[in-house]
C-alpha cells in the first residue's frame, strides 16, 4: 500500500513538472512571435518592427501612417540591402513585421 501511494504521488509530481515545462515553451514561443503585443494598442500609432539588411533593427513607433521609406530611413539600409521587392513609396497603415533581404552573394 505504501508503494502505490509513492507511485501517485511521483506521478502527480511528473504530470506537474510537465506542465510547468509546456506552460514556459508556450510563454517563450508566444512571447517571440507576438513581438509586438507588449505595445498597448495606441490610437493613431503605428508600430514596425525591422531586421535583416539594417543598421538598427528593432521597433519603431509612428504616428499613424508612414511611407515604408520613412521607415527605411530611420533603421539605416545597409549597401548589401535589396529592396527592389519591398516598394518603398508604399504606405504603411497597421503594425507589421520587415524584413529587409540582403542581395545574393553569389553575383
Amino acid at each position: 500500500m505504501l508503494s502505490k501511494k509513492i507511485s501517485e504521488i511521483e506521478w502527480l509530481a511528473f504530470l506537474s513538472f510537465v506542465g510547468m515545462v509546456v506552460t514556459l515553451i508556450s510563454i517563450s514561443i508566444y512571447g517571440r512571435e507576438k513581438k509586438l503585443l507588449h505595445y498597448p494598442k495606441a490610437k493613431n500609432k503605428v508600430v514596425l518592427y525591422i531586421n535583416g539588411a539594417v543598421e538598427n533593427p528593432g521597433e519603431y513607433v509612428f504616428d499613424k501612417s508612414i511611407f515604408l521609406k520613412e521607415l527605411l530611413e530611420k533603421a539605416q539600409v545597409k549597401k548589401n540591402a535589396n529592396i527592389k521587392l519591398l516598394k518603398p513609396d508604399r504606405k504603411i497603415y497597421k503594425s507589421v513585421s520587415i524584413y529587409v533581404p540582403f542581395k545574393d552573394l553569389k553575383n
